[in-house]
């Protein structure tokens, strides 16, 4: 008798843990579960949504405006450096920003504590994030590009349509060193602090409006390091239709440093809050 209740009250426990079925990972599940992901995170900013995309363009679009003010366009060449410029600035001033903020808020409010408890791979959460930074991105690109094409008297050209494909590829390393900055805030104040000084660093110590031949020789050393140049090198190679070996070398080191700071954002994202 006594062996028939614990027979019956193992096979209640065996029954009753896990409380859902395990899963084998697949490419089902992890697809479906990076959709769910990005559709909750969509909802989640379904009221400041507006203000991600507009921190991308506010800036990037007042220094377009500065520079047409006082003059200091003369040239189409001067015209394509500083609309290249000024949309890898969009960037770092859009997802760049956001994702650095974003993680540091979310160990602070112990976000992860959440995600963790759940049947989820912590790589699908990091593409989760990463992709909705890169749809904030993309209004703001857009617009600059307009809005510098405009101002600036370039044309609208057809080989422009190469601007395309390259953003996604120009945004990602960005965003990946977003995500990775993140990882080493400890909390929101310590991620606001990061985001301002990567945005002082992008908008006003690199060669995003100033060449990097006039830039002091440490900042020259370490804009070799940053993938915003290359960024901006890119662009202007497609606006100004020279899309040669050096455009090429930049590809290749944006894809370097996009596999670089996933890989290191995947393992330093750590889901336990301390």
């Amino acid at each position: 008798m006594a062996n028939n209740l614990f027979v019956s009250q193992l096979q209640n426990e065996e029954q009753a843990f896990p409380p859902y079925p395990r899963q084998g990972p697949s490419v089902h599940t992890a697809i479906r579960q990076y959709v769910v992901m990005v559709s909750i995170m969509l909802a989640e900013y379904r009221t400041t949504w507006f203000f991600q995309v507009f921190m991308g363009l506010l800036i990037p679009a007042g220094i377009i405006f500065f520079l047409k003010s006082v003059g200091v366009v003369k040239s189409p060449a001067q015209a394509i450096f500083l609309l290249g410029g000024n949309m890898a600035t969009s960037i770092a001033f859009g997802p760049t920003n956001f994702l650095i903020t974003k993680i540091g808020w979310a160990k602070q409010i112990k976000e992860f504590d959440y995600w963790i408890a759940l049947p989820l791979a912590k790589f699908t959460l990091v593409f989760a994030i990463i992709t909705i930074s890169l749809l904030f991105a993309l209004p703001g690109l857009v617009g600059i590009y307009l809005m510098g094409s405009l101002l600036f008297g370039l044309a609208l050209v057809a080989h422009h349509l190469f601007l395309l494909p390259l953003l996604p590829l120009c945004v990602l390393p960005m965003t990946a060193l977003g995500t990775l900055l993140g990882c080493y805030s400890r909390d929101g104040q310590t991620a606001n602090m990061l985001s301002n000084l990567v945005l002082i660093f992008v908008g006003f110590l690199s060669p995003m409006m100033i060449p990097n031949d006039v830039l002091p020789l440490p900042l020259q050393i370490v804009a070799r390091f940053v993938p915003t140049t290359y960024v901006a090198d890119a662009f202007r190679a497609v606006l100004s239709n020279q899309m040669n070996l050096h455009f090429e070398f930049d590809v290749y080191i944006l894809i370097f440093f996009a596999v670089l700071f996933l890989s290191l954002s995947y393992v330093f994202l750590d889901w336990r809050t301390k």
